[in-house]
């Protein structure tokens, strides 16, 4: 099982990894402000 993770993890597919991790965040940032800017507003926080 070990020696299949580690042909799979190579430093090109961790950095795809990363980069997704990366941009997932943004993008999940961005949908839960624009969800939740009515609230923001209301709170005076924006």
């Amino acid at each position: 099982y070990v020696d299949v993770l580690e042909n799979l993890l190579t430093y090109p597919h961790l950095s795809f990894l990363a980069l997704g991790a990366f941009l997932g965040g943004i993008l999940g940032a961005y949908i839960g402000k624009a969800l939740l800017k009515k609230h923001f507003e209301k709170a005076g926080i924006v």
